[in-house]
């Protein structure tokens, strides 16, 4: 049999891609190499934990249309921002909740006439990211309806808000969260940060992510979908009936590819090339920091222990220009730390918690020898363990009952995301999500797509819809987004 399209991978952009296919009437095959679907938007079981390997968050109420508009219907929770900073420099907290009203009144009352800059940045918001939909859809934008967009969509984050006079401080404050963002807001292209924080109310996944993961599975199955698991894909070869696949297992025919595994991974390890437009543009992306994840299943209620906030961010530098110079070693204390029961009571059991803690490393300090890895990386975790204790004044340890550890090995061997970094690529400079919108005919190699983290993004709305995005464009037809 000669597939359509053969996709290999079973993340969030894989199956959004599979669903708009077969619901087309596409004769669809997904290939993965585990032995569950998801990538990164998948459930694993310690003890009497269930842990999402992700905790995946919906910022644009266009997601649940085009899951919905695939059959599936998801349960979600709303989540507010509740957040507490440490900048150990400064030996300043900083608590941040609410909505994005609440927040900015915050800043109001930390920073004398901040409501005055962060109305300059409203007026941006609302002509960067209806320009951004037009351009989403493949409409011009009208130069002198849009000067704003014209101005700064090729800024930086940083260049914006020095323009329109945000203070020092007041960006440190503002951009709190770019650890979660894993670029720093000097490279951080300044139409991706609109899109980031104009979405309406972040919502997260009701159910473990395995429950909507298997949902998209089975719907893509009844819509006459194939995907087989534990295939490995080995080798693409292109012939004059398209390509061959050829997996772990057995080889297979399709007319077109579409890559949920990076496009460096594929061009290196499945499908190697020597064109050289191909190698420059892959060469040009530049890796996000890698990243090492701990989860944490506590055996109390996480009030009882003393945690009572939903994010921790521990920085040795609030200033995120400042603060990677110091995240180049193992041995930094820059963290996340996530109390997944504080968005969602049901979690976990009753009278239990899971928490994770999370850390980043720039210039690749995560490397090591075969021999040393299993003590190095539970050293690792005692040490963001101890750092949150330290620092936050919260203790945990004692109410340890299960723990697991992801670093950039573990992350890269389950995903085949370059060197472990949780997004993929730096979307700043050039290389953002504007640009991969407007250049996507001009690098769009013949019969091969790609989706997924390495596309539009890795947040859950960038794969559902860059899944969404490359194969309407495959179909020929219309981008229906609001």
């Amino acid at each position: 049999m000669i597939y359509d399209y053969i996709i290999i991978g079973s993340g969030i952009g894989a199956l959004s891609a599979g669903l708009n296919l077969v619901k087309n009437g596409a004769r669809v095959l997904i290939l993965e190499k585990n032995s569950l679907p998801g990538g990164m938007c998948s459930t694993f079981k310690r003890g009497r934990f269930e842990f999402d390997t992700n905790i995946e968050e919906i910022n644009r109420q266009s997601t649940k249309k085009i899951l919905s508009s695939y059959g599936l219907n998801v349960e979600v929770l709303n989540k507010e921002e509740d957040t507490k900073i440490l900048d150990i420099k400064r030996g300043e907290e900083l608590v941040i909740q609410g909505n994005k009203n609440e927040f900015y009144k915050k800043l109001e009352m930390l920073e004398p006439k901040a409501l005055n800059y962060l109305n300059k940045l409203i007026v941006l918001e609302n002509q960067i990211y209806p320009a951004y939909l037009k351009l989403l859809k493949g409409l011009k934008i009208n130069k002198d309806k849009y000067p704003l967009f014209y101005k700064y969509c090729d800024k930086s984050v940083y260049e914006v808000l020095i323009d329109l006079k945000f203070s020092k401080t007041l960006i440190n404050k503002f951009c709190y969260n770019w650890f979660n963002l894993g670029t720093t807001i000097d490279r951080l292209n300044f139409c991706d940060f609109i899109l980031m924080i104009k979405g309406e109310k972040t919502q997260i996944l009701k159910n473990k992510n395995i429950s909507l993961t298997l949902d998209m599975v089975n719907r893509f199955e009844r819509l006459g979908g194939k995907i087989y698991y534990n295939s490995l894909v080995i080798k693409i070869l292109e012939d004059k009936n398209g390509f061959k696949v050829m997996t772990n297992k057995e080889e297979y025919q399709s007319l077109q590819i579409i890559s949920d595994v990076s496009s460096r991974y594929f061009f290196k390890n499945i499908m190697k090339t020597d064109k050289k437009n191909i190698l420059r543009r892959e060469n040009a992306h530049v890796l996000e920091p890698n990243n090492l994840i701990v989860y944490l299943g506590l055996n109390k209620d996480a009030q009882e222990i003393g945690l009572n906030n939903y994010q921790y961010i521990l920085y040795p530098d609030l200033d995120s220009l400042k603060a990677p110079k110091t995240m180049g070693k193992l041995d930094h204390i820059g963290l996340v730390a996530k109390v997944i029961n504080n968005a969602n009571k049901e979690a976990s059991l009753k009278n239990t918690t899971i928490m994770t803690i999370q850390t980043m490393y720039f210039k690749e300090a995560f490397k090591v020898d075969k021999a040393n890895y299993l003590i190095l990386k539970e050293e690792l975790a005692n040490y963001l363990i101890n750092n949150f204790e330290k620092y936050f004044k919260i203790d945990i340890k004692e109410y340890i009952e299960e723990i697991e550890i992801a670093t950039p090995k573990t992350i890269y061997e389950y995903t085949f995301r370059d060197n472990g970094c949780l997004n993929s690529y730096c979307f700043g400079g050039v290389d953002n999500r504007l640009n991969r919108i407007l250049n996507y005919k001009k690098e769009k190699i013949a019969k091969i797509s790609f989706v997924g983290s390495s596309f539009l993004g890795a947040s859950f709305d960038d794969r559902v819809l860059g899944g969404y995005f490359v194969t309407q464009k495959l179909l020929k037809k219309e981008i229906e987004i609001e």
